[in-house]
């Protein structure tokens, strides 16, 4: 965080002096609204600052003229299969007897034309959407239920109420219950959708049109009688139908049966009755707007609400003044939370032990020493988990025209104790210079991880040997599992020395990543296809690791293997007709340039024999891939020149997200055109069995659509830390197609 530092008593002392100011200042005259964000982006003055979630497309139809003057569209429009699907949709069209005739005529009369006018006047400038605060309640009263329905059996079954497993009738009581408990969250929200036009005339007329339309069919419903209505807004004319929770058949449900006790349910039926859903029809500001909600009230409060553009997180944006913005979106951080699972479904699971855990010490299932360590275990257990997993913030994204394609700025206010972000990447060095995909980020690994690990195994030791192992009542049986359980689990508890004290500190960097690629070239990639006119690009999967200490990573791997291998032994021993007599064996390896490669052979008859998964240490990495080639090629420090992953290699960033789009498709091209020439060849596309031509003009109409599809070249994502907020920014580099 930037600022100047100052001291208490001097903070104390400016913050009374500049208390006075504002007060003096409201006082002369009246207190100001915030600031609205220094972006062109009209709905941001009118949505309400409180909304749970906000979404605009905006220069809808600067975008689709640029899309209709490309080179690529009209070299797509060219296309003998887009040629003859118009040529025969206009001939419907034009016959009496074809299905579009009938429909042409209906939108050649003016009334209707003037309806398709209005219709593409709606999404060519702005189009609005957003949901008020009580979708974010009704989202985690959704989750609450859920993990009623999910947890709450469970437990049961835990306390030894074994008649709730697969019962629908104990998890819509268990749902119910959940919903009368949290009735003040069971509230109609509001949700808007607008439309920016530049004729309000014309969208009058037609909603005249459409007023005279419903009311005439809802004069068949007797049920919806008197409930559509017009009402003025701000000098505007509304549709409004009004419904309500008396339309829903209650009578048809048994409330008796799913109570829990007699009455415990009245007054959510009651509520559920009285719930009101307004629909509204109208235009506002310029805007055709069609609101649900449980009234149109909030349609009138435009003015005078906060708007969304007030937000202090909207200010990110103000750096995009003068940009070519083509949407916006926003969802706040309660709503995110409210759908996310994470911490909830944790301390849910927290909430359900100490019910459960009681019930069962009650009935007899349970000790209460054993109870009591059961529930402070798993406390322990989840409180670590809890430390580590990120929380969701509110979001916003908005994306924008560039001179090489777009671009786009996403800040997320959430928590995520794992990310880092301090200094450059320098895995972007190690992912083969500028594979088709890569994606490579930095992490940290607390000490809560293993340590949540470790205690898991302890107390499933205690779990076996305090409750399981009583449970069985064969002396011999028993004597086995005492056994197998002084062998399985000291090997555990070794496996987490190795990976706490060896393996993870020398991989403490934590930076990984994921790369695609496909410059190993094959000649015959499997000796069960036929033969290809050229070679293919097979693909290479690569994850990479950074280790500051590759010596210490291949002496944890070996160790790691000699425990495994100790702990199948004895399991071996112990129940000789049960398990096998298994161990891993040592791995080939030879050196590779800048380390060492291990594999196990395999049988390669039927893939190229240069198709091998191996595993590459070095002293900065380690590699493992599916050829001996791509672990070399990964092995060593390439700088990517590619234009936005060469930039991002500088940065100090906790992530990177790189696709090369072009070359993909060129990769892919050959192996689609193989795919369909063998599919003529094997007489699965008859028509091109006994027409050559047809089978050359569809190869030829490949190539176009290759050719448009290339038109997108790369996508480079970089993800940092500014002010304590994550911020992904995003390049998408497109390219039009040569005259």
């Amino acid at each position: 965080m930037s600022g100047e530092v100052v001291g208490p008593m001097c903070f104390a002392r400016r913050s009374a002096f500049r208390g006075i100011l504002l007060g003096c200042t409201i006082a002369a005259l009246g207190m100001p609204r915030a600031a609205q964000a220094e972006i062109d982006v009209p709905s941001l003055g009118w949505v309400p600052a409180d909304a749970a979630i906000y979404t605009t497309s905006l220069r809808i139809d600067e975008q689709i003229e640029s899309l209709v003057a490309s080179n690529a569209w009209n070299k797509l429009k060219g296309l003998p299969l887009v040629q003859q699907v118009m040529a025969t949709a206009q001939q419907q069209m034009e016959d009496p007897a074809g299905q579009l005739y009938v429909a042409r005529q209906v939108m050649r009369l003016p009334e209707n034309q003037q309806l398709l006018a209005l219709l593409q006047d709606m999404v060519s400038h702005e189009i609005v959407f957003y949901g008020s605060q009580e979708i974010a309640d009704l989202t985690e009263l959704a989750i609450l239920v859920n993990n009623a329905v999910q947890y709450g059996p469970m437990m049961a079954v835990v306390s030894g109420d074994l008649s709730a497993l697969n019962n629908e009738q104990y998890q819509a009581q268990l749902a119910l219950a959940a919903l009368n408990e949290h009735q003040e969250m069971i509230q109609v929200p509001e949700f808007v959708m607008a439309f920016r036009v530049s004729d309000l005339d014309r969208a009058r007329t037609q909603l005249q049109r459409l007023a005279i339309i419903v009311e005439t069919a809802l004069m068949q419903v007797p049920e919806l009688t008197g409930r559509f209505s017009t009402v003025d807004i701000a000098g505007e004319q509304f549709l409004t139908l009004e419904l309500d929770g008396e339309l829903v058949p209650w009578e048809e449900i048994d409330w008796e049966e799913l109570e829990e006790e007699t009455g415990s349910l009245d007054v959510l039926e009651a509520k559920l009755k009285t719930l009101t859903f307004t629909l509204a029809l109208g235009i506002r500001d310029g805007y055709v707007v069609a609101s649900v909600g449980p009234s149109w009230e909030h349609l009138e409060q435009w003015d005078s609400r906060e708007s969304l553009g007030t937000r202090e997180e909207l200010h990110r944006l103000d750096h995009l003044e003068g940009k070519a913005i083509t949407s916006v979106a926003y969802v706040n951080g309660e709503f995110l939370q409210g759908i996310s699972g994470g911490q909830r479904d944790l301390e849910s699971l927290k909430e359900a032990a100490e019910a459960g855990i009681p019930q069962a010490v009650e009935n007899g299932y349970l000790t209460e020493e054993q109870g009591e360590h059961l529930r402070t275990e798993i406390d322990g257990i989840l409180d670590s988990m809890i430390e580590v997993i990120p929380e969701p913030g509110t979001l916003l994204v908005a994306e924008y025209r560039t001179d090489y394609g777009y671009a786009s700025d996403t800040y997320n206010w959430g928590t995520n104790p794992l990310f880092e972000a301090s200094e450059p990447l320098d895995l972007l060095k190690h992912v083969g210079g500028n594979p088709l995909f890569a994606q490579v980020g930095r992490s940290v690994n607390p000490p809560e991880l293993l340590d949540g690990l470790g205690r898991i195994v302890r107390l499933a030791k205690w779990g076996i040997e305090e409750i399981g192992l009583p449970q069985i009542p064969d002396s011999e049986e028993r004597e086995q599992a005492e056994q197998a359980i002084a062998i399985l689990f000291p090997a555990l508890e070794k496996l987490g020395d190795v990976l706490r004290n060896k393996l993870f500190p020398a991989m403490s960097p934590g930076e990984s990543a994921i790369v695609l690629d496909a410059k190993l070239e094959s000649e015959q990639p499997s000796m069960f296809l036929p033969p290809p006119d050229g070679p293919l690009g097979l693909p290479e999967l690569g994850i990479v690791c950074e280790t500051n200490d590759g010596q210490a990573v291949q002496e944890s791997l070996g160790e790691m293997r000699e425990i495994i291998n100790a702990a199948l032994a004895g399991m071996h021993e112990v129940a000789p007709d049960e398990i096998p007599e298994i161990q891993i064996p040592k791995p080939s390896s030879e050196p590779l340039a800048g380390g060492t490669d291990y594999w196990y052979p395999w049988e390669q008859y039927y893939i190229d024999e240069r198709v091998m998964p191996n595993l590459g240490v070095s002293d900065s990495v380690v590699v493992f891939s599916l050829s001996k080639a791509h672990t070399e090629r990964l092995f060593k420090e390439d700088s990517p020149s590619a234009r936005f992953l060469a930039k991002a290699a500088e940065l100090p960033l906790g992530q990177v997200v790189f696709c090369d789009w072009e070359a993909s498709l060129h990769i892919a091209e050959p192996w689609v055109r193989y795919a369909i020439t063998q599919a003529a060849n094997f007489g699965m596309l008859e028509d091109f069995a006994s027409d050559p031509n047809q089978l050359e003009a569809m190869m030829s109409q490949l190539g176009t659509v290759m050719d448009v599809l290339r038109t997108l070249k790369t996508i480079t994502a970089r993800t940092y830390i500014e002010d304590d907020v994550f911020v992904t920014h995003t390049d998408v580099v497109i390219e039009d197609l040569e005259d």
